[in-house]
């Protein structure tokens, strides 16, 4: 059992989607309508976000891919989206028996710059919303939003539509929010993809100013036949801002599988 919340819909090989840092299962639902009717779609909020409770020990990325991969009874296509694809990875490396196939929108190995790793933002910039955390939590989950689109009438909907989501389902837990930026800063996965067998399709916007398009060339490289979609006017949410293109992607993929 697993007490993380969670909304499914449709019928089909089973579909996971993972949300990133500060936001909850509800930004995937119009993508969760596009595919109910060829998958059984199941999207959850992770641990002190949305409706989820948060969890009484530390969060660690273990943690979360272990009590996530309790949600599903046999192997399941898990897409994770930014902090969501460092939980996707790290479960398709602990329980390679529960992953049919990887899906990672807008994810990295590692989210910040270091030696030999440019393709990440800079460590001061978490740093900055990691203080204001503890100072103003509203303002600085919308300040973080607002690096996930560009410039562009589309990237101004994109944003409205993420600011509408942000508080639908509550207050998220500012422990979690912590934890989660920690996470953000702390996690380098690069010597664990070689445990990654599942067969991964990689998601990326040209214009991400969260995690470059450079990272997933990377992934490209390291993962197991593995498919990529750049598309080149999106950021960092390319399921909201070019939902049917990132459809069309998924559908191609898992029917190739």
């Amino acid at each position: 059992m697993t007490t993380l919340y969670y909304e499914q819909t449709g019928q089909g090989p089973d579909l996971v989607m993972l949300h990133g840092w500060g936001l909850h299962g509800g930004v995937f639902r119009r993508l969760m309508d596009r595919l109910s009717d060829s998958f059984c779609v199941t999207a959850l909020d992770l641990p002190g976000h949305g409706r989820s409770p948060a969890q009484d020990q530390d969060v660690t990325l273990g943690h979360l891919a272990d009590s996530t991969t309790k949600l599903m009874q046999k192997p399941a296509i898990w897409l994770g989206w930014s902090m969501g694809g460092l939980v996707a990875m790290k479960l398709a490396a602990r329980h390679p028996e529960k992953v049919r196939a990887l899906i990672l929108v807008a994810s990295t190995p590692k989210f910040v710059k270091g030696q030999e790793w440019q393709a990440g933002m800079e460590s001061g910039t978490l740093g900055v919303f990691a203080k204001g955390l503890a100072e103003d939590y509203r303002a600085t989950l919308t300040r973080f939003i607002s690096l996930q689109s560009g410039a562009g009438s589309t990237s101004r909907e994109l944003l409205r539509e993420l600011k509408d989501l942000l508080f639908v389902h509550g207050e998220p837990d500012t422990k979690a929010l912590a934890a989660g930026l920690e996470l953000l800063r702390d996690t380098d996965l690069r010597l664990e993809l070689n445990r990654i067998t599942a067969p991964t399709l990689l998601i990326h916007g040209g214009r991400d100013r969260l995690t470059p398009a450079a990272a997933s060339e990377f992934l490209k490289h390291s993962l197991p036949a593995t498919s990529y979609a750049l598309i080149t006017e999106a950021g960092h949410a390319p399921f909201i801002s070019h939902l049917e293109t990132v459809e069309t992607a998924i559908r191609k993929f898992v029917d190739e599988l």
